[in-house]
């Protein structure tokens, strides 16, 4: 009988330690489970988040890119207003869509900031002007941008040679442009350890400016003004040249445009208007140097920091006030740029938005803290034109003028029982024609 009990005894005891790791190894089975339940869902709500500020980030673009517009119209009806509707308006840094040289930050509470830079084309070196003294604008621009100066003449001939009509290189005689361009190439590539194929030069004018990478002699340094091949990567601003404010040298993609062939006195940057000033004096020194009196001249003085209307050139021959100019220059200027102007039409607006942070543990004196930033999540490239429409409207007693419309003149005839008149109105608008979104 006592045996019996032992055995009973004994059974029990082993089916108890069955049972307890049984037990725990579901309670393991459980917790795994519920790590990684707890696992895929903090991964979803990552997820969920980062598409919420990615979200929000590209309406804060969209909503930058709305402003540029906005200041755009409203400076161009700031103009006739000022002009009461009639004379030429004129373009300059001091303008409201200009703001700083520096690209300008605003903050949305609650949901992140933004960055908007306008830049007008009209303050860059066309590639697609076929002016006799084009060639020697862009190699003094090139030599400005710390290029040899043998090698800055090769590649403004280069690039004269992608986009005329010919098959013959300029300077050179008995070769073919597919010829020369191939072998030069070839030379450059066999200095580097590399190998190239058949060069084919467009022969048509540059559809977009990143076409010059495909010319040979021309650099990533040159391009961007920094090489990415040295971890160096381009800023997505551009550098706005105007030497008392720049951080860094330009690249050439910062420089030349394709979507104009107007300059504007107002906005044109150092480098620019020095290699035009350098085709009229003959002498790299003094082209400086002018470049460096309209600059100042603009500016309100040497001393003055401030960027502002109150010294803009409101028309070309306000030029000859500046020390040192007289009508001549002016007309040598002209015959090197014939599209002298001082308005502006063309732009690109520049914006960069910020959504959401991210956290960073950090340690500091033993302990440990978290700190915020912001990531940056949306980028928006509008190319925008500007105009102003105008048309008439004949109202009968009573007027009603359409709303953000500015009115030039008015006539009005007199009848019995009846007043006609007929108003003319402007409206400012910008047509956005290419958005590139990242």
């Amino acid at each position: 009988m006592k045996r019996e009990v032992r055995n009973t005894s004994a059974k029990w005891r082993s089916r108890r330690a069955v049972i307890l790791i049984l037990s725990l190894w579901l309670v393991l089975v459980l917790s795994l489970l519920a790590y990684s339940l707890a696992v895929e869902m903090r991964v979803e709500m990552k997820l969920t988040r980062g598409y919420r500020d990615q979200f929000a980030a590209e309406q804060l673009a969209r909503i930058g890119v709305a402003r540029a517009l906005t200041d755009l119209r409203n400076d161009r009806l700031m103009d006739l207003c000022r002009n009461e509707g009639a004379g030429e308006a004129f373009d300059a840094l001091g303008d409201v869509w200009a703001g700083t040289l520096e690209p300008r930050s605003y903050d949305v509470e609650g949901v992140g900031r933004y960055e908007i830079l306008v830049v007008d084309e009209e303050s860059k070196l066309s590639l697609n002007s076929f002016n006799p003294a084009w060639r020697e604008a862009m190699r003094n621009l090139l030599i400005f941008l710390k290029v040899d100066e043998k090698k800055a003449q090769d590649l403004a001939d280069a690039i004269w040679d992608w986009k005329d009509s010919d098959n013959e290189p300029v300077g050179t005689q008995g070769d073919t442009e597919i010829a020369y361009y191939t072998e030069l190439a070839r030379k450059m590539a066999g200095s580097a350890g590399g190998s190239v194929s058949t060069v084919y030069p467009k022969n048509a004018p540059f559809d977009t400016v990143d076409e010059l990478l495909q010319i040979p002699g021309m650099t990533p340094q040159i391009f961007y003004g920094c090489d990415p091949e040295e971890g160096e990567s381009p800023e997505f601003f551009p550098v706005r040249s105007m030497r008392a404010y720049r951080k860094r040298l330009p690249g050439l993609r910062d420089l030349v445009t394709v979507r104009t062939q107007d300059l504007n006195l107002n906005t044109v940057g150092y480098e620019v208007l020095a290699a035009v000033c350098v085709c009229v004096t003959k002498n790299l020194d003094s082209g400086r140097s002018m470049a460096e009196k309209i600059i100042t001249f603009r500016q309100g003085g040497s001393g003055s920091k401030e960027i502002n209307n109150n010294h803009a050139f409101r028309k070309l021959e306000d030029l000859e006030m500046v020390t040192g100019f007289s009508g001549g220059f002016v007309s040598l200027m002209k015959q090197t740029v014939p599209e002298l102007t001082i308005q502006s039409d063309h732009f690109t607006i520049y914006c960069q938005a910020e959504a959401g942070t991210k956290r960073h543990r950090i340690y500091s004196s033993g302990s440990a803290r978290f700190d915020e930033e912001q990531l940056p999540s949306a980028r928006v490239v509008a190319e925008c034109e500007r105009s102003t429409l105008v048309f008439e409207q004949e109202y009968f007693k009573k007027e009603y003028p359409p709303p953000g419309c500015l009115r030039q003149a008015s006539q009005a005839t007199i009848f019995p029982g009846i007043v006609s008149t007929t108003r003319q109105w402007f409206v400012p608008v910008t047509y956005v024609l290419r958005w590139i979104s990242d």
